[in-house]
């Protein structure tokens, strides 16, 4: 994804991911829920919106969270916030708490086939026990 469109809009399948919690709410709610690769961070709003206990918003990119931020500052009073976390990165790992999420959610996240080891990596570094892992990913058109 280009970083212009990154910061300004949403993704097809973003907007699925906070559709699929949305049908849902026992999915977040009074649960952790860490997103990764958030984007404009629909997904992590939404399972603010619907109850969970904390939220943690991340991407890799900085100026993606940029946008973030603001998007939290529109739409999310409290218990949800925005960190950086490049996935595969020990230290950004440390700091998001691992072991300790219950949700962890991601959507569009595998365009780039060489970052899915570190991802996959990273999600089980941040899960709870137990916890559950959503990944929406829309289809490529047939060429």
């Amino acid at each position: 994804r280009s970083r212009g469109r990154a910061r300004r809009y949403g993704w097809p399948g973003g907007d699925a991911l906070a559709n699929y919690l949305a049908a849902d709410a026992t999915l977040v709610k009074k649960k952790r829920v860490l997103e990764l690769g958030c984007g404009t961070g629909a997904a992590g709003i939404m399972a603010a919106w619907l109850g969970a206990s904390t939220v943690l918003l991340t991407d890799g990119s900085p100026a993606v969270l940029e946008t973030t931020e603001i998007n939290l500052k529109r739409n999310v009073r409290r218990g949800a916030a925005a960190r950086r976390l490049r996935w595969g990165y020990t230290d950004d790992i440390e700091n998001a708490a691992p072991g300790t999420w219950d949700v962890v959610v991601a959507a569009e996240v595998a365009y780039q086939r060489e970052t899915l080891p570190a991802f996959l990596d990273t999600v089980e570094a941040l899960l709870a026990p137990g916890g559950t892992a959503i990944v929406v990913m829309t289809p490529e058109p047939v060429r």
